[in-house]
């Protein structure tokens, strides 16, 4: 397989080693912070007594995905709510400018009961929390 990049075509090699020589490759590789590929790759080049630029990566390190913790999962369900909240009271009333523009506004009482009833319920929920985390 040919890859051009540039003016320099890039080639493919694929070999196959036992799992004992991998261990080794893989350790010292290791010691020399390489990954086993590019580690392989500078042995063999080195061995052919090949003299031209090669520029060798580091190691990639695998990314770690943390479990998020439950205040971070309160935090964001309390972001949820409020968005929702926001976003009710948006739409009962609008933005001044655009209040401007909109001659006559029609409010639905029961949505802005409901609104104030969640945004209620979220606040004594969070001086709850907060209650709870000075104890």
């Amino acid at each position: 397989m040919t890859k051009e990049i540039g003016l320099v075509a890039k080639r493919q090699l694929g070999i196959k080693i036992s799992t004992a020589a991998y261990g080794v490759l893989e350790g010292r590789a290791r010691d020399r912070g390489m990954s086993p590929t590019t580690f392989a790759r500078w042995l063999l080049l080195d061995r052919l007594g090949y003299e031209g630029e090669v520029v060798f990566r580091g190691a990639r390190r695998k990314k770690v995905i943390k479990p998020l913790s439950s205040e971070y999962r309160a935090a964001l369900s309390l972001l949820q709510e409020l968005q929702l909240i926001k976003m009710r009271l948006d739409q009962i009333s609008p933005p001044r400018k655009k209040r401007k523009q909109t001659p006559a506004i029609i409010v639905d009482p029961e949505e802005i009961a409901k609104t104030l009833h969640d945004a209620q319920a979220l606040f004594r929920r969070v001086l709850a929390s907060m209650s709870k985390a000075e104890k």
